[in-house]
Parts: structure tokens; sequence; C-alpha cells
């Protein structure tokens, strides 16, 4: 899709809430890659470029807060907005992440895709202006 707005990569063991996103985020205009294994994520940044990282705390096997911290001590990937989002909402989790450099912490159950989408295309925007 050459008129995509925004390419983003969205990481989560759930396939059903993977195929939610893709439906969604092309909707919207957006190239969206998905994967469900976590193990992949590096290799992936290693090959495409993307302008945002939806990412989930408990994947198979990974975990999403040791790849937030991969993602962003890598100089080619480090500049990515990454969002977390999760079931888990405890708060030494999203302290973590926001130490570690997430965007944002959100919880499944307490957002909806537009609002995620609204945060996703703000940061990358913002990115952009850096």
């Amino acid at each position: 899709m050459a008129d995509a707005k925004y390419k983003i990569l969205a990481v989560d063991d759930d396939l059903l809430f993977l195929k939610i996103l893709n439906e969604w985020f092309v909707f919207k205009n957006f190239q969206i890659a998905t994967t469900n294994r976590g193990e992949e994520v590096m290799d992936i940044l290693s090959r495409e470029k993307f302008d945002a990282i939806i990412l989930d705390v408990m994947l198979r096997h990974a975990n999403g807060i040791d790849l937030l911290g991969d993602i962003k001590k890598n100089e080619t990937t480090k500049d990515i907005p990454v969002f977390i989002i999760s079931q888990i909402g405890e708060e030494e989790h999203k302290t973590r992440a926001r130490d570690l450099g997430a965007e944002e912490y959100l919880i499944k159950s307490n957002f909806s895709l537009k609002e995620l989408t609204q945060k996703v295309e703000a940061a990358i925007e913002r990115k952009n202006k850096k």
C-alpha cells in the first residue's frame, strides 16, 4: 500500500486481537505488520523500518518489557514510539515501561481503537518533527 500514512508493527500473542488491529489500521490507511512471536521482533526491526510499535507485555517466548528495553537500546530502533498494551495493569509494569521509554502503557480493556490511533499518529508526528 504505497499511499499508507504510516507503517506500524503490532506484537501480541492474541491472534484475534492482532486481526482486529490489522483490520482497523488498514481501514485507517496504515500499513501494518503483525507477529505473535516476540522472539522475532528484533529480527523484523532489523529488516524493516516502522513508524511505531504496539507491543504486548505477555508474550509466549518473550517479555514485552524486556523487548521494549532491547528496542530502546538499539541505535536504529531507539526513536520508534512504542505503545505497551496489556491486560496487566500493575504499577510496577507501568513504571518500568515508562522508565525504559514507552510512549504510553494502555490497558486492553480501557481504551478504544480510535483513541489508540490518535495517540499513535500524535507520537509519530512528534517524532517526525524532531
